[in-house]
């Protein structure tokens, strides 16, 4: 329960398991609500962006613009991920 904030930010934001198991999975296992909140929230930000970003250029060819897009919110995501976890792991030291 030292990373539960961590662990909820990590599975939101690896998104290859469905949403509802996810939430399911944090509920049986006890995480304290208040950082599996935060946790979901900050983890969903960078799939959320994708999303978005791919509907606005449905209907248009693929473009430099669109893959700059993505590599920048792959990037971001591997950033904020890193930083998280050196938060915690001073914490927990």
């Amino acid at each position: 329960h030292k990373n539960d904030f961590f662990v909820a930010y990590v599975t939101r934001a690896v998104v290859f398991v469905p949403g509802d198991i996810v939430s399911l999975l944090h509920g049986a296992n006890g995480l304290k609500f208040r950082q599996y909140l935060f946790g979901s929230l900050l983890g969903l930000f960078p799939e959320m962006g994708f999303q978005v970003m791919v509907g606005n250029y449905l209907g248009q060819d693929v473009s430099a613009r669109m893959i700059v897009s993505l590599v920048v919110m792959i990037v971001v995501s591997a950033i904020l991920s890193i930083i998280i976890n050196r938060i915690i792991n001073k914490k927990s030291v």
